[in-house]
């Protein structure tokens, strides 16, 4: 998640920086303009953490299978069904809070 919302960031600070010459990196924004940049970064990566773990729990074989296993006890419970579940709350959680935070870095002072 860490790495995903830095990159957000370094992205907002790139395009700010490219299309305003008063903008040389993130540190020429004020704090509540940083602020508004970095939580809907940070927010945005929240799914692509869990998807990038999930994907890690099932290349691991004996986790997967205790998983597996958790998930028959459970109707409609899998694994597709719960990447499935976290690639839909992506498509909707990411693109609102991906643009608050590049208009933070466009608009912001």
């Amino acid at each position: 998640m860490g790495l995903t919302s830095y990159g957000v960031v370094w992205l907002a600070s790139g395009v700010a920086a490219m299309t305003r010459p008063e903008v040389q990196s993130f540190a020429s924004f004020h704090e509540p303009t940083k602020t508004w940049i970095v939580i809907p970064a940070f927010l945005a990566s929240i799914p692509v953490g869990f998807i990038v773990v999930n994907l890690l729990v099932y290349a691991i074989s004996p986790l997967r299978r205790f998983f597996d296993d958790e998930a028959k006890s459970r109707k409609g419970e899998s694994f597709s069904s719960a990447m499935g579940g976290l690639l839909k709350f992506a498509k909707y959680w990411m693109p609102p809070l991906l643009v608050i935070s590049l208009g933070a870095a466009l608009f912001g002072k």
